[in-house]
């Protein structure tokens, strides 16, 4: 073949991907970006268009190069990832996609750019029409059973779970995170709150935390697993319900708190969603950047991929810039979400009223730390998340603040109560469900004998506060597990604060890889 004949060749195996390629991912884009009803016309979904038109350029490139094999290879690649992007993450579906696309094609002397370029233009047309399907980020569903008339001479109950909120002597001794411990214990006690600096979860992850404490440490969930958990019935809501409660619960659509309570009024916001991030304050390109994360992070193929090189995101720390995973892992926005949910709730409990209660949980101060102590955004490039490849004062250091953010957070709900129609007949209780689980490293049961102590304080403490209405703030340093703090306060029926007596063999369970539980080990006692 004369070199003129090659070049041609070459242009026309990159048009023919560039076409194709661009078209599947644009359109795979475009509905995404209607799904979660993000605004197609801004700079910042131009930039995300662009930026993917030039990554398109730069594949097609190198597919030109390839020889027929290797072409049909990295084209069966696209359309796998193209599947997985759109579809809820099943393997199958992906792999048959790959598998069907080269048995086809095996006696094909050329890849069949035109015919998926086609389909690449339907699907983008139906996305921007409309005929796919579109979510707000924030649901509420009424009650579908007639809630029993709310008994006016109970006070009303706001309960907040901070989720990977630790508690106050958990909190690293470094100077940062002895001031965050120093002013929390100062803010939450000079609130009235009865503050219990040592308390601790008897898990480490939130599937197995939640349902263990809302179940006074005697039930499991539901159904759970690493991406998610249907709580079901609970013995603490069982008990609200009981003492006839009408009863709000705001969820993130991690984990199900809702089911089985028909009577409930039900709010749910997408921990994942684009929606909220409109008004919060970035600029165009770390908004394009995250438009292009949360995109490319639908792919569990691709994200699955990214995790098994860690040492490339190690090479990128070097020289100040993100690798692969740490780009992906970008998507992971949970903590925006959840300000704006807290924020709902304090317009909420404006009206409160006695025998009503209101139970959330926010993610929040979990993971990646996006504010300062003040609550004020910070830029992506300061964000930072528990396994990040920093050090770890940098990593506690960003937590503290966030933590901080948390408790200015509380100050606004009670400041919204003390405006209400109960500013005076009002329980607040506040707790995480485990640590800031910044560790050395994880203690998980493969690992069991390297765990170290300090890992097991930052995994299992967690924060536990309780204000009762006419009960002066209190502090305990004695180590109690949050699963008996509640219970103990639910038997009162609220009345009484419970007693932070030592458990004389404190115990926590170690999970797998898996997030199963395999082991119980004693809780270390002297931190």
């Amino acid at each position: 073949m004369d070199q003129p004949t090659v070049k041609s060749s070459k242009t026309a195996s990159f048009g023919g991907m560039f076409l194709a390629s661009y078209l599947l991912l644009a359109a795979s884009l475009t509905n995404y970006l209607m799904f979660d009803r993000y605004p197609l016309l801004r700079v910042d979904t131009a930039l995300a268009f662009l930026i993917l038109a030039l990554v398109v350029a730069l594949i097609s490139g190198l597919y030109a190069t390839l020889n027929i094999w290797f072409k049909k290879l990295l084209f069966a690649l696209l359309i796998a990832l193209v599947v997985d992007i759109n579809t809820d993450g099943a393997i199958w579906p992906i792999a048959a996609a790959a598998v069907i696309f080269l048995v086809l094609t095996i006696r094909a002397k050329a890849v069949p750019h035109q015919l998926f370029a086609i389909f690449g233009g339907f699907f983008l047309v139906s996305s921007l029409i409309g005929l796919g399907q579109s979510k707000a980020w924030l649901t509420e569903t009424n009650p579908t059973k007639k809630a029993a008339q709310a008994q006016t001479t109970r006070p009303a109950i706001i309960h907040i779970l901070l989720d990977e909120h630790i508690g106050i002597e958990g909190f690293h001794k470094s100077a940062s995170g002895n001031q965050t411990a120093a002013k929390l214990r100062a803010f939450y006690t000079d609130n009235d709150f009865a503050l219990y600096g040592k308390a601790y979860s008897r898990h480490m992850h939130t599937v197995n935390a939640v349902p263990h404490i809302l179940n006074f440490g005697e039930k499991s969930a539901q159904d759970a697993n690493r991406q998610g958990a249907t709580i079901g019935k609970s013995a603490y809501f069982d008990a609200l319900t009981a003492m006839d409660y009408r009863l709000s619960i705001y969820q993130s659509d991690f984990a199900d708190f809702c089911g089985g309570y028909e009577s409930a009024r039900c709010v749910t916001y997408s921990n994942s969603s684009l929606q909220p991030l409109l008004d919060y304050r970035l600029d165009r390109l770390d908004r394009t950047t995250l438009i292009l994360a949360k995109f490319f992070g639908l792919s569990q193929g691709l994200d699955y991929v990214v995790r098994q090189f860690p040492f490339v995101d190690g090479w990128a720390a070097r020289i100040g810039m993100r690798g692969l995973n740490g780009f992906i892992r970008l998507k992971e926005t949970g903590t925006i979400p959840a300000l704006k949910m807290l924020d709902k709730l304090a317009q909420d409990v404006r009206t409160a009223q006695p025998g009503q209660a209101y139970f959330i949980h926010a993610l929040f101060p979990h993971y990646p730390y996006t504010t300062n102590a003040d609550c004020s955004p910070k830029t992506m490039s300061q964000w930072k998340r528990r396994k990040d490849r920093i050090s770890m004062i940098e990593r506690t250091d960003a937590y503290d603040e966030q933590a901080q953010c948390a408790a200015r957070k509380v100050q606004n709900l009670l400041a919204a109560l003390e405006r209400s129609p109960v500013a005076d007949n009002f329980v607040m209780i506040i707790h995480g469900d485990h640590g800031s689980r910044i560790t050395h490293l994880d203690p998980i049961y493969e690992r069991r004998r390297e765990i170290q102590q300090s890992d097991l304080v930052a995994s299992f403490s967690t924060l536990f506060a309780v204000r009762l209405p006419g009960v002066k703030g209190s502090y305990s340093g004695s180590m109690v597990n949050a699963d008996q703090l509640l219970k103990e306060l639910t038997e009162t029926q609220f009345r009484e604060l419970p007693t932070a007596l030592t458990n004389s063999q404190p115990y926590i369970f170690i999970d797998d890889r898996d997030w199963k539980p395999r082991a119980k080990v004693p809780m270390p006692s002297n931190w």
